[in-house]
């Protein structure tokens, strides 16, 4: 990947993306899916295709499904009620798709925030591969300053880039983070 990239911030930013300040957190891509149910077949074969061998949420964790599922959603539990809040990264893809990167802390959001929460109303930073080199997009000081950790969230990102080019998720099919939530039936542990 180039290591080039431009960062600015979140005010420059929305002066060529307008439209980022009327999305809704649900509605951004997810990575994940909640099983291999048959409902889910079409995203484990795209998944497979560009070799993505974790859409399955929580699958890197070497545990039953049932186990595994309890325990993504403790965690995930666990972070809406957390003071500590971690900024959740927004990926722009080359083909206009945006992505979150944090599913954990995501689905968090929208447990302690309600369904209907905007993406400016949580904390987020954007990377986006819509241009020759990504720009790394600041959003109220979410990202840490330096080099190395801008590098990082670049590279992160880049692991959704990378797979679209190889025909992961084409513009036909959605699996947005609302999907996730309703198939892990997060509505039953809120308060």
């Amino acid at each position: 990947m180039n290591t080039n990239f431009e960062f600015l911030q979140f005010e420059e930013y929305v002066l060529l993306n307008p439209e980022i300040c009327k999305l809704y957190l649900k509605d951004l891509e997810c990575k994940h899916i909640a099983d291999d149910s048959p409902k889910n077949k079409i995203w484990l074969e795209l998944a497979k295709k560009v070799g993505y061998e974790w859409a399955i949420f929580g699958s890197h964790r070497k545990m039953q499904e049932e186990m595994r599922l309890n325990f993504e959603i403790n965690r995930i539990i666990e972070m809406s009620r957390s003071q500590t809040i971690r900024p959740i990264r927004i990926v722009k893809t080359s083909n206009n798709k945006y992505f979150v990167d944090n599913t954990h802390w995501s689905l968090a959001m929208l447990m302690s925030k309600g369904k209907n929460v905007k993406l400016t109303e949580v904390p987020f930073y954007v990377v986006d591969f819509t241009h020759e080199n990504p720009k790394l997009v600041d959003v109220k000081n979410s990202v840490i300053d330096n080099e190395k950790n801008k590098l990082n969230a670049i590279n992160s990102a880049y692991d959704i880039e990378k797979r679209i080019r190889l025909g992961w998720r084409p513009q036909k099919y959605t699996y947005l983070l609302e999907n996730l939530y309703n198939e892990l039936n997060l509505d039953k542990y809120l308060k």
